[in-house]
């Protein structure tokens, strides 16, 4: 009896699927070895990410409006795995018109590789959205990559996204597309 030791035809996998399975950001933003090297390989690289988190709003003094924002979130970047991120803003709520509207101004964030702290993504963001019930709201948000440390070091890129988000509970969802090049 004789057995056949013919071998399965090897496919090159696509630059994405190298990716697959590690860590590119970090609630705000981490892009892992791999990510370096296929942006280096094969230029600009997007990635998908869906995050939740949490924001707190600390009224600026002297305005019912206008608040000083921190923005904590965690995520899962689709072919890299869990991310973490933060950011800060100037966010003005309008309730006194129908639909009511929030914005946010003048934020700054850093997504940060957990497996590898030193690894970060630094951005500026905006964004406005309209209240879909009385705490309730939804809307969209862009910003640029500016910069990162360690294996990110010289980063560019955007960031865009749309979301939801609670104003009683401080509650937020987001789907984020970032085209990054290192």
């Amino acid at each position: 009896m004789e057995f056949s030791k013919s071998r399965p035809r090897r496919q090159r996998p696509s630059p994405l699927e190298c990716l697959e399975g590690r860590n590119l950001l970090n609630a705000g933003g981490m892009v892992s070895t791999a990510v370096v090297q296929a942006a280096a390989v094969h230029g600009m690289q997007t990635v998908r990410v869906h995050a939740t988190g949490t924001f707190v709003n600390t009224p600026v003094s002297g305005s019912s409006q206008v608040f000083n924002t921190t923005v904590m979130g965690q995520g899962r970047a689709k072919s890299f795995g869990l991310i973490q991120g933060v950011g800060q803003n100037t966010t003005t709520v309008n309730l006194s018109k129908k639909p009511g509207t929030i914005v946010a101004t003048d934020g700054t964030g850093t997504f940060t590789q957990t497996s590898s702290p030193t690894n970060q993504l630094f951005f500026t963001y905006s964004g406005k959205g309209t209240f879909v019930s009385k705490m309730r709201f939804k809307g969209t948000g862009h910003g640029t990559i500016t910069g990162g440390s360690g294996l990110l070091s010289g980063a560019t890129g955007s960031i865009s996204g749309q979301g939801t988000g609670n104003l009683a509970t401080g509650v937020f969802s987001l789907d984020l597309v970032l085209k990054v090049k290192v």
